[in-house]
């Protein structure tokens, strides 16, 4: 079952690929579901959002399958 572990890799893959919000769509959802910590949920929820308005307000198309 993914677990910390799996939402810490995630983590670290979104700092490499800036661009592409995936990794931290699937961070928080783990985070949500199967770790089941609502801090650190809205902690990644609150980068997700963070990462999608600064592409927006750069112009820039995000990258992945989201």
């Amino acid at each position: 079952m993914p677990g910390q572990r799996l939402v810490d890799t995630l983590l670290a893959l979104a700092d490499q690929l800036p661009g592409d919000l995936d990794a931290l769509f699937d961070a928080a959802r783990i985070a949500e579901e199967n770790v089941k910590d609502p801090v650190l949920t809205r902690e990644i929820l609150g980068r997700l959002q963070r990462a999608a308005t600064r592409l927006w307000l750069k112009g820039e198309p995000a990258r992945g399958e989201r």
